[in-house]
């Protein structure tokens, strides 16, 4: 089967191209679809391949000629522990180090201390690979005075560019999730890429060193300042408090104020004297209950029994037991037992008399004992009213002393402090050192095989890529379905091939129907549903309009009139473009009336309508032998929807090629007269934007629009395009 057998079965089903996919809906062929990028990079393959061949011979390129690189790594390991060796103090929050820790010391790597180091260390500001070298260029414009001699660069601009050389040259990164940082440097030579990456690697130790130091050095600096000014205050401190104790004449002992040590001993010595006074008050009380009782009872306490008393008491008693025999033996009256009687109350009187002395001695104790307490209590009492007008003078003293311990104190701590610093100072470590110092490479590192001819073909081929989709999918030109559709708001009816202009235009002999193929024919097919849709069963009146101008409207109203004929139906085609009527000029070049004479004069319509050879085809020119000079005026005339009434009681379908709308809205006048409108627009050529500008102008037609028409496509590239109807065509008839 031949290419245009295959092509001629590839037309929509109308019933598909009536219900086509939903406006707005992504179709196949949608940028971002991947059947839409594959077939970009099917259709747009030759671009592609060629942009990967050129950058395959640029890798080629720069493999061959490019100057060879090296790159040689040390690794530094940050480890905060070994400083924990001379500062005890020294801790992590919760043990571990912050990632953010080991960014910042990646940061001072490539600060400018540590490069600036290295520069001097090494010599690059005299080292042509980091300065550059002067160009030919560069002496000639020197020489003719145009620009600096490169020669006379300072020194301390070569440093700036040497400094910012390495910057470029060097690349540090944290190694995994570890607290190592890994240095590389690129550089011509392999003995210089390992010395330079080591170099780099001591360097930012001996910046972490000297940093340190100076840190130190500037902190026992100040430190020193501080504990002098402290020291001042101190000895300032210590004055006022002695000043004021001398003053104010306050005493302390054993770090007590004088005042309150002897109120201390002042109430000691009162609850002793209130003591003794209560002992010699019980005394007499008892004293003098014993001399009420004239001191016979039968026993003493062990103080009153003196010497006198004992033997007093004794002589009494013997006395009474001889009162008593001798009343028994002679008789209560007789001579011995009075004087034995008178003996007895002798004794009692001198019983009695002694303790009445006894009594007023206790009494005379209990007196001095009162005494005593009352001067101590009066003694205490003016003590305590002392102390206490000068509470507010210790008070003070205490708040100078206060400030004066504060002083001593801070003083203390910044001597420890600075007694710390001093030491360590004298003990210079880092939490960074070197774990893995650079080696020389052996192998360079650019160019390479792989880098080179791998990284340009996938950079042509990216780039290819790029350029091809961008080539397709930044195109406005109509080229979908759904083009048309989100431009009109109206369902897409397909697609008209692109026709051999050398055979004839006119639909006699079934021309045009032959040259738009069977692929037309279905699309053609599938309109005139669409129309029938339209009005069923009854007369239908179509106009076939464009955007813009040679968008191929005219053909379409003629093969459409054509296939409409084909079916027994009568069927008017009318040439309504009195601007550009190009059928009028094709079918009836010797007219002598046309629509213009008919809406003058609705009598002449006989004469002006022509039957054509295909059966059951008639064809109303537009004007007879004189153009109107106001065109648009012909099909605003209030004839002309009297005349579509007329037309329709004698044709099934009046098919009417209309002036197209983007230039002027002579198809918005007619709007109300026909029963709908095709839109005509050119495959691959028509904007986007001027059918939807067509659209926005002219709101009436816009209502009446039951499709669109992608006319003079191209059948291969729709099936390349991967346009879904035509691809499912070319599937199913395969």
């Amino acid at each position: 089967m031949n290419l245009h057998n295959r092509m001629s079965s590839l037309a929509p089903d109308p019933r598909t191209a009536i219900g086509a996919a939903p406006i707005g809906s992504r179709a196949a062929a949608d940028p971002g679809d991947v059947a839409f990028i594959l077939g970009v990079l099917r259709r747009q393959r030759r671009l592609i391949v060629r942009t990967t061949l050129a950058a395959l011979i640029l890798g080629l390129l720069v493999l061959l000629f490019a100057p060879s690189s090296y790159k040689a790594s040390s690794t530094v390991l940050v480890d905060f522990k070994r400083l924990s060796v001379v500062d005890e103090n020294f801790s992590t929050p919760t043990g571990r180090i912050d990632s953010s820790v080991v960014l910042s010391q990646i940061e001072l790597l490539k600060s400018l201390g540590v490069l600036s180091r290295v520069v001097l260390s090494e010599k690059l500001d005299e080292d042509p690979q980091f300065i550059g070298s002067a160009s030919s260029l560069k002496r000639l414009l020197a020489t003719l005075g145009l620009a600096d001699d490169p020669t006379t660069e300072s020194q301390e601009e070569r440093r700036r560019i040497a400094i910012e050389a390495l910057r470029k040259a060097t690349s540090t990164e944290r190694v995994d999730l570890s607290y190592a940082i890994g240095i590389t440097v690129t550089a011509r030579n392999a003995e210089k890429a390992a010395r330079l990456a080591n170099a780099l690697a001591q360097a930012y130790i001996d910046d972490q060193l000297e940093a340190k130091r100076i840190a130190s050095q500037k902190a026992s600096d100040w430190f020193s300042e501080r504990i002098a000014e402290l020291q001042d205050r101190v000895s300032k401190a210590d004055r006022a408090v002695i000043e004021y104790r001398i003053q104010n004449n306050i005493v302390t002992i054993d770090g007590r104020f004088i005042e309150e040590q002897q109120i201390l001993d002042l109430s000691q010595s009162v609850v002793s004297a209130s003591f003794a006074r209560a002992g010699a008050a019980a005394k007499v009380a008892q004293i003098d209950e014993i001399a009420k009782t004239g001191g016979l009872q039968s026993a003493l306490s062990e103080e009153f029994t003196n010497e006198v008393i004992t033997t007093l008491r004794n002589a009494y008693f013997d006395a009474k037991r001889q009162v008593a025999d001798l009343s028994v033996r002679y008789g209560t009256t007789h001579e011995a037992v009075i004087k034995a009687r008178a003996k007895m109350s002798e004794l009692q009187n001198s019983i009695n008399d002694e303790i009445r002395r006894i009594l007023e001695s206790a009494r005379t104790e209990l007196t001095v004992a009162q005494i005593k307490e009352q001067r101590l209590q009066k003694e205490l009492s003016e003590l305590s009213e002392r102390s206490t007008q000068a509470r507010e003078r210790r008070v003070q003293l205490m708040q100078l002393e206060s400030a004066a311990e504060t002083v001593k104190s801070i003083r203390d701590t910044f001597m420890s402090r600075y007694v710390d610093g001093i030491q360590k100072q004298s003990f210079p470590m880092t939490e960074a050192r070197i774990i893995t110092a650079a080696q020389v490479p052996t192998e360079r590192s650019f160019p390479t095989p792989i880098k080179a001819l791998g990284g340009g073909l996938l950079l042509g081929f990216g780039a290819g890529c790029l350029l091809a989709v961008a080539r397709e999918a930044f195109s406005r030109r109509i080229r979908f379905r759904r083009q048309i559709e989100e431009s009109l708001g109206a369902p897409s009816l397909g697609f008209l091939p692109e026709i051999d202009r050398s055979q004839p235009a006119a639909p006699a002999h079934r021309g045009l129907r032959s040259a738009v193929g069977s692929f037309g024919e279905e699309t053609l097919r599938s309109i005139k549903v669409s129309i029938d849709l339209r009005r069923v069963d009854k007369p239908v009146a179509i106009g076939v309009i464009s955007a813009g101008i040679g968008e191929g409207k005219s053909v379409t109203a003629s093969t459409l009139a054509q296939l409409c004929a084909e079916t027994g139906s009568r069927t008017l085609l009318i040439d309504a473009n009195a601007r550009r009527p190009s059928l009028s000029n094709l079918l009836a070049p010797s007219r002598e009336a046309g629509l213009v004479e008919v809406v003058d004069q609705p009598n002449t319509l006989p004469t002006a309508i022509r039957p054509l050879r295909e059966p059951n085809l008639f064809f109303l020119p537009c004007f007879g032998t004189v153009r109107p000079e106001q065109p648009g005026q012909m099909l605003s005339a209030h004839n002309l929807r009297s005349l579509m009434e007329n037309l329709k009681t004698q044709y099934r379908y009046i098919i009417v090629d209309l002036p197209a709308i983007g230039p002027v809205s002579d198809a918005e006048a007619v709007a109300d007269i026909v029963d709908g409108f095709l839109i005509v627009a050119r495959w691959n050529e028509t904007p986007s934007y001027v059918l939807e500008d067509a659209m926005r102008n002219n709101p009436k037609v816009r209502e009446k629009v039951i499709g669109g028409l992608l006319n003079r496509a191209d059948i291969k590239r729709l099936i390349e395009l991967g346009e879904t109807s035509v691809v499912n065509a070319a599937a199913y008839h395969a």
